[in-house]
C-alpha cells in the first residue's frame, strides 16, 4: 500500500525527532490540526522520523496511546520553553513505555558515525522509538535550548541550536515571514 503521508506532509523544525513528535499538532487557520489522524499516519510519521515503529493489535487504541505520550511531552516541551523544570510526569509517561521493553541495544555501522539501536525481544510496547527518543532528548540535550515559537498563533516548538541561541521562529519561511511582513506594515502604517 503506497503512503498516504508524504514526509512533507509533517513539519520537521524541532531539531530533535521529539519535538518534532510534538509538532504532529499544530495550527492552521486559527484551528488546532492533528497529523495523526490515524493509525497509518502515526506509522508513516515514524518511518519518515527513521524510528522504527510497527505493531500488531488495535491500531486506533495504539495512536490514542500516541497522543497521550505526545500532550506529555507536549506539556514538558511548554515547561521547558517557560524556563520551568521538567514535571515527574514526563518521566513517568516516558519509563512507563520504556519498562515494558525487553531486549537489548545494537551497535550498527561500517563506519562513523555509528548509530545505536535497540533490538526489542519479543512483543514490546509499539511506541519505545519515541519512548527512547525522549530519554535521549531528557538526557543529553541542553534542555534550556526549547523553544516556542514567537509567533502568538503557533504552538511548535524547537531545540535552538543556532550559534548564539537566539532563533525566535519555528520557521522563517512561514511564522518569521509572517512577523517581517506585519512589521513592514506597521512601519508603513506609521508613516
Amino acid at each position: 500500500m503506497a503512503p498516504t503521508h508524504s514526509k512533507d506532509a509533517f513539519l520537521w523544525r524541532g531539531n530533535h525527532p521529539l519535538l518534532d513528535f510534538v509538532n504532529t499538532e499544530r495550527m492552521l487557520d486559527g484551528d488546532r490540526l492533528d497529523l495523526l489522524d490515524s493509525p497509518r499516519a502515526l506509522d508513516e510519521w515514524l518511518g519518515h522520523a527513521g524510528l522504527p515503529g510497527s505493531w500488531s493489535g488495535d491500531g486506533w487504541e495504539i495512536l490514542g496511546q500516541a497522543k497521550v505520550f505526545r500532550a506529555a511531552m507536549r506539556r514538558m516541551a511548554q515547561s521547558l520553553a517557560e524556563g520551568r523544570e521538567v514535571a515527574a510526569e514526563a518521566a513517568q509517561v516516558i519509563n512507563q513505555v520504556l519498562a515494558e521493553q525487553r531486549g537489548h541495544f545494537r551497535v550498527e555501522g561500517d563506519h562513523p558515525p555509528y548509530h545505536r539501536h535497540f533490538l526489542a525481544d519479543g512483543k514490546g510496547h509499539p511506541l519505545l522509538s519515541l519512548a527512547l527518543s525522549a530519554s535521549d532528548f531528557l538526557c543529553s540535550q541542553d534542555l534550556s535550548l526549547v523553544r516556542h515559537c514567537q509567533n502568538e498563533a503557533c504552538i511548535l516548538f524547537f531545540l535552538d541550536v543556532t550559534r548564539n541561541h537566539t532563533r525566535r521562529w519555528c520557521s522563517m519561511q512561514s511564522c518569521g515571514n509572517r512577523a517581517k511582513v506585519a512589521a513592514h506594515y506597521q512601519r508603513m502604517k506609521a508613516r
